[in-house]
């Protein structure tokens, strides 16, 4: 389930299987520390529950959550995650981010980045491969349906050539981008970016046609 926050306007995904057995539940966002308070339009199977449930979107007790000071976007932003250690790239997806119009959210803690994957939609992820990346890699491989569709993950790696298909699919990501191709770094992502969104205007068209449809 994806509820937006009326206050800070921050997409949050809610694990469906983690979602109290309730018709009524309210949880505290993970970016400004509002309450959140959701209605299910569909009733709830199950036996009997209370009217109201408070629910933490981390079910993880070893996860800490999210600074209140985090940062902001506007509603509707497109955003990119960046998990990267390498200054040449990191410098390349800030300048790749602002010259597509996407805000950047950055970190370097594997723990806070798990938590920026599970509760929000990104527009792109950018991941360089190292000690902490699995936990990286792991939450993104729990996100499915629409939203890992209109997302482009790409991994930094030191073990392939950049856009080696066969090493993407295996590492559960859009591309791969070769780590000590750093000097062509800037080129490489918009080649990402550019492939991602040819791969999105199917898509694009038959939800088109959908909506026409419904006239």
């Amino acid at each position: 389930m994806q509820v937006e926050c009326g206050q800070c306007g921050r997409e949050i995904n809610l694990p469906d299987e983690k979602l109290p057995q309730a018709p009524r539940f309210k949880f505290t966002c993970p970016s400004c520390g509002n309450k959140v308070v959701v209605e299910r339009s569909e009733p709830v199977s199950g036996t009997e529950q209370p009217q109201e449930d408070e629910f933490s979107p981390a079910p993880e007790p070893d996860l800490p959550p999210l600074p209140a000071e985090d940062e902001y976007f506007p509603p509707g932003a497109e955003v990119l995650f960046a998990f990267v250690q390498d200054s040449r790239w990191a410098e390349a997806v800030e300048m790749f981010a602002k010259e597509n119009g996407l805000y950047l959210s950055r970190t370097d803690s594997a723990e806070q980045g798990v938590l920026k994957l599970r509760y929000t939609a990104y527009r792109a992820v950018v991941i360089e491969q190292g000690a902490e990346s699995a936990e990286l890699l792991n939450e993104l491989g729990r996100v499915q349906g629409v939203t890992r569709r209109q997302t482009l993950c790409v991994l930094i790696t030191p073990e392939t050539a950049s856009f080696d298909p066969q090493h993407a699919f295996f590492r559960g990501v859009d591309c791969c981008l070769k780590r000590e191709e750093a000097a062509e770094a800037p080129t490489l992502l918009v080649q990402a970016y550019e492939a991602f969104l040819r791969r999105l205007e199917p898509w694009k068209a038959a939800e088109k046609q959908l909506e026409a449809a419904k006239v």
